[in-house]
C-alpha cells in the first residue's frame, strides 16, 4: 500500500477534518499526517506540556476549541482503523508567515505606540524544521502517535527584542502586566474594528499572549530526529522572507541578493 501524507492547515474547521478523515477511510489512504497545535494540551496542568498531558477541555478560546473538536475527529478516524500521526507544533516562526507572528515585525517596524511587550511566553519552533518533521513522521512516526514540536523557551519580550535588533528599531523595555496588556489589546481591537483596519491583536492573540505555554519535544527528537533552531535563526528566516516579499521596505541582505541573481 502506498502511504500518502496529507497535511491539514492549522486552522481548518473540524467539519472539514471530518470530511478528510472520511475520505481517507473511503479511499484507503495509507497514512494521514495531521497538524494540530500544542494548545490542545492543558498547559495549565503542568509547567511543561508533554504528549502525556491531559487535553485542554477548559479553554473556550474559539481557535483552541475548534482544534480540540478537530482532534476528536482524528481520534474517531484512528478508532475506525485509519493510520494517523498527529503533530502538535508550538508557536511557529519562519518564512511564508503573512498573518501571524510576522505582525510583530510590522508593529515594531512602524514604531511601537508603547515600549512594552506582551507578558507571556512559550516554546517557539522554526517553520522549516516543523515541515521537515512532518515528512519524517510519514516515514518514522508511530500509528496513532502524537508528537510535540517545540524549541527554545522564551518570553514574548525576548522575541520582541530580537525582532527589534533585526530591524534596527527601538525595542520594548519591559513586559506589560497582564491586566494592562488585555486592556490595551481590547482597545486596539475595538478601535481597529471601528475604523475598518486590520487589528494587530485579535481576541485569540490577546488571550494566548498572556499565557506561558512551554513544551517538551523529547519524543519527537528521539523518534523523528526532530531538531529545532535558535530563536535568532527562525526570526532571521522570517525577516529575510518578509524583505524579499516587500513586506518590509529595505534592501535584501547581500547574500540573499546574490542568490537571487544566480
Amino acid at each position: 500500500d502506498i502511504i500518502v501524507p496529507t497535511f491539514l492547515h492549522s486552522i481548518i474547521p473540524w467539519d472539514d477534518t471530518r470530511n478528510v478523515v472520511d475520505t481517507c477511510l473511503e479511499k484507503k489512504i495509507g497514512r494521514l499526517i495531521y497538524t494540530s497545535t500544542v494548545l490542545t494540551y492543558d498547559f495549565h496542568a503542568h509547567k511543561t506540556v508533554t504528549e502525556d498531558s491531559p487535553p485542554n477541555d477548559w479553554c473556550k478560546d474559539p481557535y483552541i476549541h475548534s482544534k480540540r473538536l478537530a482532534d476528536n475527529e482524528i481520534r474517531r478516524g484512528i478508532e475506525l482503523g485509519l493510520d494517523i500521526v498527529s503533530m502538535h507544533p508550538s508557536a511557529v516562526f519562519g518564512a511564508y508567515d503573512k498573518a501571524t507572528w510576522s505582525k510583530m515585525f510590522l508593529e515594531i517596524e512602524r514604531g511601537l505606540p508603547l515600549p512594552f511587550a506582551p507578558p507571556g511566553g512559550g516554546s517557539v519552533c522554526h517553520a522549516l524544521k516543523v515541515a521537515r518533521a512532518h515528512v519524517d513522521a510519514w516515514r518514522l512516526g508511530g500509528k496513532g502517535e502524537h508528537y510535540i514540536l517545540g524549541g527554545p523557551d522564551v518570553t514574548w519580550l525576548q522575541v520582541a527584542k530580537e525582532i527589534a535588533n533585526l530591524l534596527g528599531k527601538r525595542a520594548p523595555i519591559a513586559a506589560l502586566p497582564t491586566f494592562l496588556f488585555k486592556a490595551y489589546g481590547w482597545t486596539e481591537f475595538a478601535v481597529s474594528s471601528l475604523i475598518k483596519r486590520e487589528p494587530m491583536l485579535t481576541p485569540h492573540t490577546i488571550n494566548i499572549l498572556t499565557e506561558h505555554v512551554y513544551s517538551d519535544s523529547g519524543k519527537a527528537l528521539k523518534t523523528l530526529g526532530y531538531r529545532s533552531s535558535s530563536l535568532h535563526e527562525m526570526l532571521s528566516d522570517c525577516y529575510r522572507w518578509m524583505v524579499a516579499e516587500g513586506m518590509l521596505d529595505r534592501p535584501l541582505p547581500i547574500a540573499d541578493a546574490q542568490t537571487d541573481m544566480g
